[in-house]
């Protein structure tokens, strides 16, 4: 017995350190090679394509939360949303506003206030319990279906035909 426990103590003395390689250690067991730096020609190409079209077309531009939209926190300020509903109510104000920049093409702060309060205007008051906010989100989705909507009832209409005189 005292001899297959001395064989084993034997075994693990004989390996080397370098013999012990983890798996899936590959990328660490490589020797790191040198960052080259970017050639001249090609930062100052890229210097003055900055801020061009050609800069900014097909990217997507990564938006924070939609609680840090200057938009959004005038719509919060208009709907009297209280600070500590901002975070939870942030998406649906988001919503509204892409929803107006999609039916109206208005982008200014000024413009979609103006809107958002001729579009209140236009339409049924919230019931009680209900938020405006939240009534107005539902009008919005549903004016956006709109269009799509009468696209496919026309398409199931007939056609009058045309006489010829």
């Amino acid at each position: 017995m005292t001899n297959t426990t001395n064989t084993k103590t034997d075994n693990h003395a004989q390996i080397k350190p370098e013999d012990k390689v983890m798996k899936g250690d590959a990328g660490t067991a490589a020797t790191p090679q040198p960052l080259k730096p970017p050639l001249e020609s090609s930062s100052e190409a890229q210097d003055s394509k900055i801020g061009t079209p050609e800069d900014t077309a097909g990217r997507t531009i990564p938006m924070g939360e939609p609680m840090e939209d200057s938009r959004v926190q005038a719509l919060a300020s208009f709907f009297d949303v209280p600070s500590e509903d901002l975070q939870n109510v942030s998406k649906s104000l988001a919503e509204i506003v892409n929803l107006v920049i999609d039916l109206e093409g208005i982008t200014g702060i000024p413009e979609l206030l103006e809107e958002v309060r001729a579009t209140e205007d236009k339409i049924t008051k919230p019931h009680s319990s209900g938020r405006r906010w939240s009534h107005l989100l539902n009008y919005l989705k549903l004016k956006s279906e709109e269009g799509h909507i009468k696209k496919i009832l026309k398409a199931w209409e007939l056609k009058p035909e045309v006489k010829a005189e």
